[in-house]
């Protein structure tokens, strides 16, 4: 499934979910930071719901780390780098580097 209309068609599960996704993840933390420094608590139940419906929860926006998305296996004696395939890396894992961009703009926005 490609999405015209998505500058990225190299993700591993389809466009929609991990945009979604990712929508969500970078809502859910904006709000969080935007009440956070007058009720911390209100900020940390912001951030606790999450919908079990779309798989576990990942926590906040991030980098991902490389073993989350791939593997190294020797192979006659030479290391290869494996990617992961979409029953491995959900669209949630997937859409968590996305949303820290979503972010990263909105915060390069407010100190400009």
């Amino acid at each position: 499934m490609t999405c015209p209309s998505c500058e990225d068609d190299d993700l591993i599960n389809p466009a929609p979910q991990v945009y979604f996704r990712a929508g969500l993840i970078a809502c859910r933390e904006y709000m969080a930071r935007f009440v956070e420094s007058q009720s911390p608590e209100i900020a940390a139940s912001i951030r606790a719901n999450w919908w079990p419906e779309l798989g576990p929860d990942l926590g906040p926006p991030r980098k991902l780390e490389f073993n989350e998305i791939a593997d190294v296996q020797e192979k006659d004696g030479e290391l290869w780098f494996v990617g992961r395939g979409a029953d491995e890396v959900t669209p949630t894992l997937e859409a968590l580097p996305i949303a820290h961009g979503f972010l990263a703009l909105t915060d390069e926005e407010s100190t400009t």
